[in-house]
């Protein structure tokens, strides 16, 4: 996973020790039902556990940016953001200043 991550120059969100199987289940208990079976073997469970749990990491984040956000109502600059945030850390602001500079000079 390391090598992938450095591919992609991401950051890997993982639990400090592992997920034992009962923090698997409820994690994904609710994504498990008779109409909808989004898992149906322990190694789509244990996916779906892992991406819930960085979910769980980022999703404050990822709220925070959204309200800096509001009033921008451009998809491309919220995908753009997100991602240097997450992806490498970068400051809110500054990346917002960064994209309106390159839309400016591709303008």
């Amino acid at each position: 996973m390391e090598k992938i991550a450095s591919l992609f120059s991401a950051k890997l969100v993982f639990p400090e020790e592992t997920l034992s199987r009962k923090d698997k289940y409820e994690l994904t208990k609710f994504f498990k039902t008779e109409l909808d079976k989004s898992w149906s073997n322990r190694h789509e469970r244990d996916a779906l556990a892992s991406a819930l749990h960085a979910w769980g990491r980022v999703r404050n984040l990822m709220e925070r940016v959204e309200k800096r956000l509001k009033g921008y109502e451009n998809q491309d600059l919220e995908w753009y953001v997100k991602t240097r945030v997450i992806v490498r850390g970068e400051n809110v602001t500054k990346c917002v200043q960064g994209f309106m500079k390159d839309i400016k000079s591709k303008g």
